[in-house]
């Protein structure tokens, strides 16, 4: 900010200033860039307050520059921190601006990513019928990759076990085999982690039990924080239900521990 205001001390270092306009887009666009790195990083880290204030400056630095792809970048990152944060409202309203910004500039990718999320967030609010039928209609879209189609089948799968459908949620989740095929990513450790909570609430808790543990060790290979409480608060209840009480609240306290360094909502007593 210093910078900028320096440029209009006098008329000389504005003239300055104009006639190096072409050299300004550039470095303004680097400086979004270095913004939404930073949060990248920091929301990897579990940093998500941090984060969320990275991508701010990074929605402003594109804002200034009128770049709508790094904007919708920009708008789909904070709205991940908003999230797990649990400010449903804030991540739904940057959602909704990310999709109007992708679909009037025909960024036909990241308008798909703003409905998944759109849909995410709805499901996050418990409104699993609504986020249901928000992922039936992105499903039925042409064009999606791999990992939209797979966060997309795990959206739909938690809203059916939400609903007590787990014949449904069964025929929508890879099985163990499938699951654990190819590189560790948060799309695979997040099949997994669905996965186990389906055979929890199938009453395979053994089963679940192995799944959730293979997630968890995903999560700690890719090192984000947030995934890896999640993991925690899976297991806990799991083994809450498998009557194997003191290593629940084991896993519990290892969660909140967590959630308290991330910034995110408590897992409540039982």
């Amino acid at each position: 900010m210093k910078r900028s205001h320096l440029l209009f001390l006098t008329l000389a270092m504005t003239l300055l200033a104009a006639c190096a306009s072409p050299q300004r887009p550039a470095t303004a666009v680097l400086a979004t860039d270095r913004h939404l790195q930073a949060g990248s990083r920091l929301y990897q880290a579990g940093q998500l307050t941090d984060a969320k204030a990275a991508f701010q400056r990074a929605i402003n630095a594109a804002e200034m520059i009128d770049d709508s792809q790094r904007l919708t970048d920009a708008l789909l990152a904070i709205g991940a921190s908003e999230l797990l944060l649990g400010d449903f409202v804030a991540a739904d309203q940057n959602y909704r601006r990310a999709l109007r910004e992708a679909r009037a500039e025909g960024l036909s990718i990241a308008a798909t990513q703003a409905s998944i999320a759109l849909a995410e967030t709805t499901r996050r609010r418990g409104e699993h019928g609504k986020a249901l039928s928000q992922f039936r209609a992105i499903r039925e879209q042409a064009g999606l990759s791999a990992n939209q189609r797979g966060q997309i089948d795990n959206g739909m799968a938690l809203c059916l076990m939400a609903s007590g459908d787990l014949e449904a949620a069964e025929r929508i989740l890879p099985g163990f085999e499938q699951a654990t095929s190819g590189e560790s990513s948060s799309l695979q450790a997040s099949t997994l982690a669905n996965l186990a909570r389906l055979r929890m609430l199938q009453g395979q808790l053994a089963q679940a039990e192995t799944v959730a543990n293979k997630a968890l060790s995903v999560d700690r290979q890719l090192h984000h924080p947030p995934a890896i409480a999640a993991d925690h608060a899976l297991l806990g209840e799991i083994l809450q239900r498998a009557g194997r009480k003191e290593e629940a609240q084991r896993h519990v306290e290892t969660a909140n521990r967590i959630f308290r360094q991330t910034g995110q909502p408590l897992l409540h007593p039982r």
